[in-house]
């Protein structure tokens, strides 16, 4: 669950309007500053999720720790991009 709201603040469905935009940008900003890209790839790291934990629920952190990496690798000049089409 957790995963699922730091998505949805870093990856938002609806930037439609430039203050969504904006709080999304300066949101993903401050997670790459509070070294949010390294704990989130460190869940990659072998041995990093118990071995008792399920297949299913294993399988969902790593698919969403790649999308968060992925997004947050490019985000910076996608916001930027977003940012000067609208002035």
């Amino acid at each position: 669950m957790a995963g699922q709201v730091l998505s949805s603040r870093l990856m938002p469905t609806g930037l439609r309007d430039l203050a969504t935009v904006q709080s999304a940008r300066k949101f993903c900003e401050d997670f790459l500053e509070a070294n949010g890209f390294s704990l989130t790839l460190n869940i990659l790291q072998k041995d990093t999720i118990q071995p008792e934990v399920d297949y299913e629920t294993r399988q969902g952190c790593y698919v969403l720790s790649l999308q968060l990496l992925r997004y947050a690798v490019v985000q910076l000049k996608f916001f930027t991009n977003h940012i000067l089409s609208e002035l």
